[in-house]
């Protein structure tokens, strides 16, 4: 490719070279840069701009639940967790099938109210990483995809930076970094060199646990991660 590039650049001076999401409609900005390809014009006018394909590894992905999580788990005695949502908390896994109505804060939600994070959650996340580093964690979860690392690094999505930083203070205070984990925070508001150092190879022995925004949904590839907890929420503007 730098190559190619650089015969095209000695053969048109004024190339510009755009990189940018891979998500954008390829089509229309073919069409919309037609007669900026290096070859000739066709009989009927300007060629539209040749548009490559680069091919991609698909990774087998398996996902649960926290109702699902809770099944699995029971045997290694997961925290009480409860989930605020628009009608109200829930208890996942508590008497009453797939949930029940939490009395703690009930009265404070009503239809219609915005979802947010209840601080249990940071409790569960704790307990996850525990069992991760004890290694419990992977061998009682069912169907799982050959070949997941059991020391690749853990991706944590939260919806905001107070989110990260509450779920930061759990963790350290729990002791995990004592523990082999790295605890690191990614979202927008921090330079770029913090974020950089989210993609680097954790140290022999160690092993990361990014707390992230959804930037690391949409933006960046952290491409050593095995284990992806999501607690489902974002803020919007």
């Amino acid at each position: 490719l730098p190559a190619a590039a650089a015969a095209a650049a000695a053969e048109a001076p004024k190339l510009n070279l755009v990189v940018m999401s891979a998500t954008i409609d390829s089509d229309a900005f073919t069409t919309y840069f037609s007669g900026c390809s290096l070859r000739p014009p066709d009989a009927d006018g300007p060629r539209a701009a040749p548009a490559l394909q680069v091919g991609s590894r698909c990774h087998e992905v398996k996902g649960f639940g926290i109702h699902e999580l809770l099944e699995h788990l029971a045997p290694l005695g997961p925290p009480a967790v409860t989930v605020e949502g628009p009608n109200g908390p829930i208890t996942p896994g508590a008497a009453g099938g797939a949930g029940s109505a939490s009395a703690s804060g009930a009265a404070g939600a009503g239809a219609g109210a915005a979802a947010k994070l209840h601080p249990s959650l940071y409790g569960m996340c704790e307990f996850l990483l525990r069992l991760l580093v004890e290694g419990t964690l992977l061998p009682v979860l069912p169907e799982l995809p050959a070949g997941v690392a059991a020391s690749g690094s853990v991706l944590v999505f939260l919806p905001g930076y107070a989110e990260i930083e509450e779920c930061m203070k759990t963790l350290q205070r729990a002791g995990l970094a004592e523990a082999g984990l790295i605890i690191m925070p990614l979202h927008s508001l921090q330079e770029g060199d913090e974020q950089q150092a989210t993609l680097l190879k954790a140290p022999p022995g160690l092993r990361k646990v990014i707390l992230a925004t959804n930037i690391a949904e949409s933006s960046i590839t952290v491409a050593d991660v095995s284990v992806v907890i999501d607690f489902g929420l974002e803020k919007l503007p």
